[in-house]
């Protein structure tokens, strides 16, 4: 039975190839839109932020500084993000095997970084957003 599948999708495969061979590129339903130079499109994404620290010793910042104490940076955390790009697709057939392709888009993501401070008293949490 399982050669039977395997025949069977492998007969299909072939097909496929056959038949793309027999096209002229253009499509049939819309010759008239393939044939044109220059096709224009847009793209719309989601995206997800994520990016490195890299530690430094810890120590006392000076401007830190409230209420007589210092504060020391206990650890720092990326926090993942998430945001969205827009883009524009524009298409040109400069020959009939050649086209140039171009895609220029902007990218909005939110990133945030989590410090958890040392303080003699407690442990304190800031965040730092950037859009």
């Amino acid at each position: 039975m399982r050669a039977i599948y395997a025949l069977v999708i492998l007969l299909s495969i072939g097909v496929q190839h056959i038949t793309a061979q027999q096209s002229d590129g253009y499509g049939i339903n819309l010759p008239k839109f393939y044939r044109q130079k220059l096709h224009f499109g847009f793209s719309i994404s989601g995206t997800q932020t994520d990016f490195v620290l890299v530690p430094k010793s810890n120590s006392t910042f000076k401007d830190t500084i409230i209420n007589a104490q210092t504060y020391q940076i206990n650890t720092i955390l990326p926090v993942n993000g998430t945001g969205f790009a827009l883009g524009f697709v524009g298409d040109a057939r400069l020959a009939e095997y050649l086209r140039l392709r171009f895609c220029p888009g902007v990218s909005y993501a939110f990133r945030k970084i989590e410090y958890r401070l040392n303080t003699r008293i407690l442990i304190r949490l800031k965040f730092l957003k950037n859009l």
